[in-house]
Order: structure tokens, then sequence, then C-alpha cells
């Protein structure tokens, strides 16, 4: 199969399906869509040439839970794979609780181009990406992808805006050893948790604990976009990979996944701090009057 007929084959179309990705990431993509049947059209998407990546925004919180099944809890809907260059799994394909344990894997490539496209039921503004990590130990595979959000106009066709774009992280590279990598700068709407560590499943291929068929869920990021909300969120590769390859030729100009869901932190690290100041303070006052003399 050419590459054209790949591209066609999972609804997108690219003036020259050969190229490699530009260096810095590009903040507007078309594509139509078919919306009864949420299969991407054939025409698009197009990129414009030369554009301005949005400016930095937000300040990430980090935390290191090992795992998993926490973060299944308060996903209100799973996103549907609705174009995608291949996986472990069939497009269109929405992922479960249980198949997100099992740490099956969506990719998208850009050469042939053939990026990742989700489609929620309504357009939602709180995200969370729950990333597919195979090089562990490159900050590059951690922060993999850049996000765009669109919607749905008139004339059936989606006009995706850059959302975010990390660009690069604070820790170096070490093979085979989660750096718990952080980001350092990033275009757009940062997100506002990352669990920047692996975080394990029920999978067990190939005898390692929590590996899926192709690698680990991992670096679990919640991203809050509002106000805008968006039905449709477009994944490509991002800038810190093209640098990466440019400086140390070990990127992959590819995304991968294993579900992108609609859900917040719930609770945030902020909240978990407040709420373990408050317990505190009623277990204090409760201990006071339990030791109060009687007169």
């Amino acid at each position: 199969m050419s590459n054209e007929q790949k591209s066609r084959k999972f609804g997108v179309h690219n003036s020259d399906a050969t190229a490699n990705r530009p260096t810095r990431a590009l903040p507007v993509l078309v594509c139509a869509v078919f919306l009864a049947t949420a299969v991407v059209a054939e025409a698009g998407p197009s990129f414009p040439s030369n554009p301005l990546p949005p400016p930095q925004s937000g300040n990430p919180s980090y935390s290191q839970n090992p795992t998993l099944a926490p973060f299944t809890n308060g996903i209100t809907e799973y996103a549907t794979f609705i174009a995608a260059d291949g996986g472990d799994v069939t497009i269109p394909y929405t992922p479960t609780a249980s198949t997100l344990l099992q740490g099956f894997r969506v990719t998208g490539t850009e050469n042939p181009f053939s990026p990742i496209v989700v489609q929620f039921l309504n357009p939602v503004s709180q995200i969370a990406i729950f990333p597919n990590i195979d090089h562990v130990g490159f900050g590059w595979d951690a922060y993999q992808y850049s996000v765009y959000g669109g919607n749905v106009d008139a004339n059936n066709v989606i006009s995706f805006a850059l959302l975010f774009d990390p660009v690069s992280v604070n820790e170096p590279n070490v093979s085979n050893i989660d750096q718990n990598f952080t980001l350092k700068a990033w275009s757009g709407t940062g997100p506002t948790l990352v669990n920047n560590g692996l975080t394990l499943g029920n999978g067990n291929y190939n005898n390692i604990p929590g590996r899926g068929p192709a690698g680990y869920v991992g670096y679990i990021a919640y991203f809050d976009f509002g106000p805008a909300a968006y039905q449709f969120y477009g994944f490509r590769s991002s800038s810190l990979v093209s640098n990466d390859l440019i400086a140390n030729h070990t990127g992959e100009l590819e995304t991968e996944f294993s579900a992108i869901a609609a859900a917040s932190p719930s609770p945030e690290p902020r909240s978990w701090i407040l709420m373990t100041i408050g317990l505190g303070i009623i277990g204090f006052k409760v201990r006071r009057r339990s030791i109060t003399p009687v007169i």
C-alpha cells in the first residue's frame, strides 16, 4: 500500500504525504467529517506555512502515583478514536477502563501523514491524556504529542487550532530509567497536572508486570482548555520530538496513546493539601475535646 493510499484509508490527506514534520508545530489544521458516522472525510487536513505558536501559559503540578487504577476514577467519557495510523486496536475504537488497564495502544504518524483524531459526544474543555510509553527514559516519548481542538462549522468542516505543544523538558534522557520528566518550555496551554512517571495497569506482556502489548501507560496529563470547549481533538508529534531528532537523533515522529478521556484531576494536589489540613484541624479539635478535664 502506497503512502497516499494509506493516508486515504484513515480519512486524511496531505499534499506531501512523504514530507517530514516541520520543526515547530502548526497551529491550524482543517479536516472534514461525516458526523453521522463519525468518520473523517477524504478532504483535509491542510496546514498554513510559517504559523506563530500560541504563547506559553499555565503552571503544571506534578504527582508520582505508580498505580493506574486511581486515574480511571472520575472519568465521565472516553473519546472515540476515529482516525489513526494503527496500533493494537481497530479504528474506530472507544477505550474502556478495562482496556486502558491492559495498556492497548493507538498510534499516529507524520510520515506517512496519519494523525490521531478523537471525538466526544459533546464539546468538552477538560480532558485527560493517557500516553503509551515505549521508550522509557526519553523525555520526547513522555511528551511526544501536540494537542489540537476543533468543532464542526455549518459546512461540516472542523478547524483544528493548536492548543498545546511541548518544546523541552528539564531532565536528561537516560535509557530505561524513568526520569520523572517535568516540562521546561511549551507553547499554548500547559497541563494542570501530570503524573510524571509510569502507571502500571493489569497488563503482563512478555512477563513484564504492568506492560501493555507495546509499552506502558504513563505521564497521564490533565488539561483545562476552558472557556473554550471542543468535540474533536487532534494529535500530532511535538516540537520536543523534532528538537530531539535534530540534537540527538533519537525522537520518533509519531503519537501513541491508550486513551483520551473527559476528566479532571479529582482531587488535584492542592485539594489534597487543603483536605489534609482540614482533617488535621478537625482531628485536633476532637482530640482537645476528648481530653478536656471534667471539673
